[in-house]
């Protein structure tokens, strides 16, 4: 059999072999190895990679309660409940809030107020003033149209600092219990900060990249990953499956028409809760992989094959294998006795 019959056997069995593999594996077999393989790895990777936000968003928060908390211990600041003002204790607190704003992304200001939650004693909002005197600040009171309920950002005496998520302006609030000079609790220091300085710290540890947004779900929590023709309905839809906590496992979500689904992974962060969504495609074992993989079973028989068909070596071959050792036999021979030749031999 020649190396071209050989070829040509090879090639038809290894067509019919991989014609069988297909039909095999579109019947079942890539099924089971999306299900028992890829689909785990996937999820796998999401979740180290949503772990790895959840613990980057609770070091930026703890970082922002300890930098606010050593702003509020200042004495300039526990003297700014004194109806007149010392301008040593003014510049004091401009210079303080200045340098905070500088070292904290997405600063947006503070407001002290107090224990009823009504009167505002010290605001860097300029909407908050109602009246300035040259030592002497009347702001509003607080409550107005636009601003979140008091019950829901109050601190009481000796609580712990907390940070809310403020889903409408798209920003955190982080809450301390303050106390005046003498120690007396006088009502709750409140610093926002916009959502844009996590977003800039997750991005410089490299978990997001710079096209991805965070997106604020209600007051609930923060997803990434929000795709641009989400509606209210999607949010609601999101914020229906974090009403009883961030599940352990992936939630598939609703879509809309023309859209493809998406799987919604969450885990409770600081302020609420952290999700990310993900295409459902990204669990499937992809067309490409599947082509790739019956090209290579296809050429993995097509090498047995031939190779099965060489190991028998051809008669024809073996025989003039031979007849060119005797050759090459009798010349050494004619050589080493100098011309002489046995004619029997």
């Amino acid at each position: 059999m020649t190396v071209g019959q050989k070829a040509s056997i090879s090639l038809l069995a290894s067509t019919i072999l991989a014609a069988a593999f297909a039909v095999v594996s579109y019947s079942g077999l890539f099924r089971a190895i999306e299900t028992g393989f890829y689909d785990p790895r996937a999820r796998r990777e999401v979740d180290a990679s949503l772990d790895a936000i959840a613990a980057a968003e609770a070091s930026y928060q703890a970082v922002l309660l300890e930098r606010f908390s050593a702003v509020i211990s200042m004495d300039s600041f526990r003297r700014s409940f004194l109806s007149n003002q010392a301008f040593e204790d003014s510049q004091a607190r401009l210079n303080a809030l200045g340098l905070l704003a500088e070292r904290t992304t997405g600063f947006r200001g503070a407001r002290f107020v107090d224990l009823d939650g009504k009167r505002i004693h010290f605001s860097t909002f300029p909407a908050d003033i109602a009246k300035e005197e040259p030592l002497r600040i009347v702001y509003r009171d607080y409550g107005n149209e636009g601003d979140p309920a008091w019950s829901a950002l109050g601190v009481s005496e000796g609580a712990a600092p907390a940070v809310n998520l403020l889903g409408g302006s798209r920003e955190f609030v982080y809450r301390f219990p303050f106390s005046d000079g003498l120690g007396v609790h006088r009502g709750t220091a409140l610093f926002y900060v916009s959502l844009q300085g996590m977003l800039e710290h997750l991005v410089r540890e490299r978990l997001v990249g710079l096209g991805d947004d965070l997106a604020a779900v209600g007051d609930d929590g923060l997803l990434i990953g929000l795709p641009a023709w989400a509606g209210p309905d999607f949010s609601a839809r999101v914020s229906e499956l974090w009403s009883s906590g961030p599940n352990a496992e992936p939630l598939p979500v609703g879509q809309s028409a023309g859209s493809e689904a998406f799987v919604l992974f969450s885990r409770r962060a600081t302020a609420g809760v952290m999700g990310r969504l993900v295409p459902a495609s990204f669990f499937e074992f992809p067309e490409p992989l599947r082509w790739l993989m019956l090209a290579a079973f296809f050429v993995t028989a097509y090498l047995a094959c031939f190779l099965v068909l060489n190991l028998r070596q051809d008669r024809m071959a073996v025989l003039a294998a031979k007849i060119r050792r005797l050759q090459l036999g009798l010349v050494e021979e004619y050589l080493d006795r100098k011309g002489g030749l046995d004619p029997v031999r």
